[in-house]
């Protein structure tokens, strides 16, 4: 492989990592949902546990997907009359 190519697949290493992680601030446009209400599912215990590295909070974004597919915790079958 050339560098060129090694240092374009390094950015992209870079960034696929980068996006593993989702910190507290960019929960509400990924989401969708406001910071109250992902507070109150967090009070619940119905959001997904946080992970610290030093004083960095942040959620795995495989977490918060599977999280999405099992209908969020805040959703109650039926509910919509």
């Amino acid at each position: 492989m050339n560098p060129t190519a090694n240092t374009q697949q390094s950015l992209m290493d870079v960034a696929r990592n980068a996006a593993l992680l989702v910190r507290e601030k960019q929960l509400p446009s990924l989401l969708g949902l406001s910071r109250a209400t992902i507070r109150r599912a967090m009070e619940a215990g119905r959001f997904p546990k946080c992970i610290r590295i030093g004083r960095c909070v942040a959620w795995r974004r495989v977490d918060l997907e599977a999280w999405i597919a099992t209908g969020c915790g805040l959703v109650e079958e039926g509910s919509m009359g």
